[in-house]
Formats: C-alpha cells, structure tokens, sequence
C-alpha cells in the first residue's frame, strides 16, 4: 500500500486514500472513541495489499465511484444494486436488499475481513421495481411523507404503502450496515439529500442508538464540486476523511434550473441526469 497512488479525480476515493495513508498507522480523528476505530481499522487493513481490499458501494447506480476506487488499485470492488444497466462503469452484484436472501448475500460480503470501506446512498431510484417515476405517477406525485410523519402518511393507497414499506426497509438495513461498519473498524458514509426524510425516521435511527459520538453529519452542495445545479447533500460517516466536502454554495455562480427534459420519448426529473459527484470537470 505504499506510495504511487495519483490524486483521485472523485472527491469520494478520499475513503480509498485513506486505506492507503494509514497502512501500518493509527488515525487521527476528531470524534470520540476515535482511537478504539484507529485499532480496528488498522488491524483490518495492516499487512494487506491495496489489490486485496474491497470497497463496497451499495445502491450504486452506474457504479462511478466504485469505478473510480478500482482505479486507485482496489481492483476487487464491487457495486450492489437492484438494477444493472448498460450504463455501469464498475462491476455492480445485483441483489434485491428489499429481500432477506439480498441482504443476507450482502452481509456475507461486508463480513469478509478485507473490506475496509463502504458506502451507502439509498434512494427511490434503487427500489426494485418501477419506484415512483414521472411516467408511473406524473410529474407531481402526492407526497408519501412528512416532517411529522418521516415513516410515512396514514390511509395511504395500497401501491404506495407498498413503496414506502420497502423504502423503509432499505433504509433501516442502511443503518444497520453503517453501525456495523463503525463497531468493526469499516469506513462508512451514508449519503441522502440533505431535506431527505430518511433523516428522521426511526427506521433509521434505532439501529444507530449509541453510536451518535462516532458519527458526524458533513453538508455540501454539488455546484461546489463541479455541478452544475444547486443540490444539497447530507452524509453520516464514520471518519473524519470527509471533513473536505463541507462546501457551502455562496450564490457567487450560475445554476441549472431544475424541472423536467425529454429524453427517449419520456419526460425525466432533471436530477436524474445528474447522480454523480464531479470535481474538476470530472464526470462519474
């Protein structure tokens, strides 16, 4: 793991660096509990080659940032989603995680002693099955949620009781992974828009009790890495490698407008065209 690694062109492959900074050392870190992490990361990645390390990157999408962390040499890394298209970058599992056998696959894989990081970014598009698209719900579909109810409306119709049923599944399973991660020494970091109502939910909170001095809360927006729209984002993690995002916008530059574009014959979100991180004009 020693030297030639090139600086990364994603802002992400910092959790790869870091596999590499800290072979052979301890971190240090800003949070509590910081030095029993230090321990166990080290003893994970301590005598291995950067060859022999996963990086894991679950809801992955096209996989870029996956792409990216095997080009730095983590050669093994995989992507996991519901769907696999055409367009991934990086090897990408398909694993339903709405299913208990999915997440007991992915278990299986977090469980091997050579994964020493993992990210999570639970969205709509990474449901199994349609999700609510603009085609199957219109282009201003009722809301599921609230901020006083994060877990969802009552007396919803049953197909989306359906969707946020699952939802809620996928992003308990997410914080049960992120705790897992940060009790056994993994670098974590689990990504949703900043106003997401995942935040909230007790789905998501009860496997994370406990552990509110290991993880801190990093806020950024996209039009400071590279983006061209004004799109915030929230990450929990578990190391202090992601300090570097926190880049407000300060309105001193243009935005793309937000709304809908043909493409295909369909009418898309103009968010869905842009998922990925930039940085420097680099695309994922």
């Amino acid at each position: 793991m020693e030297g030639g690694i090139r600086q990364p062109d994603h802002p992400m492959t910092k959790e790869c660096r870091v596999g590499t900074q800290l072979h052979g050392q301890g971190v240090k870190r800003s949070f509590d509990d910081s030095k029993q992490f230090s321990r166990l990361f080290t003893s994970r990645v301590q005598g291995i080659s950067i060859a022999s390390l996963y990086f894991v990157e679950v809801f992955s999408g096209t996989a870029g940032l996956t792409a990216e962390v095997r080009r730095l040499g983590c050669q093994r890394s995989t992507g996991i989603g519901a769907h696999v298209t055409k367009q991934v970058k990086a090897p990408v599992k398909r694993l339903d995680l709405s299913d208990e056998a999915g997440q007991t696959l992915l278990w299986r894989i977090l469980k091997d002693p050579r994964v020493f990081a993992a990210h999570l970014g639970p969205h709509v598009g990474h449901l199994p099955g349609p999700g609510r698209s603009v085609k199957s719900f219109g282009l201003h579909p009722l809301p599921l949620r609230s901020d006083k109810f994060p877990d969802g409306l009552a007396n919803l119709p049953p197909r989306d009781q359906a969707h946020v049923d699952t939802a809620n599944k996928l992003y308990k399973f997410s914080g049960e992974i992120l705790a897992y991660c940060t009790k056994h020494g993994i670098i974590c970091s689990l990504e949703n828009p900043a106003r997401s109502h995942m935040w909230n939910m007790p789905f998501l909170k009860s496997p994370l009790q406990g552990l509110s001095s290991q993880l801190q809360e990093v806020l950024f927006h996209h039009c400071m890495l590279g983006s061209k729209r004004r799109k915030r984002t929230k990450l929990l993690v578990n190391h202090c490698c992601f300090s570097h995002f926190r880049r407000e916008c300060e309105n001193a530059h243009e935005h793309d407008a937000w709304g809908t574009l043909p493409q295909g014959g369909q009418l898309l979100m103009k968010w869905s065209t842009h998922m990925g991180y930039v940085e420097s004009g680099q695309p994922v």
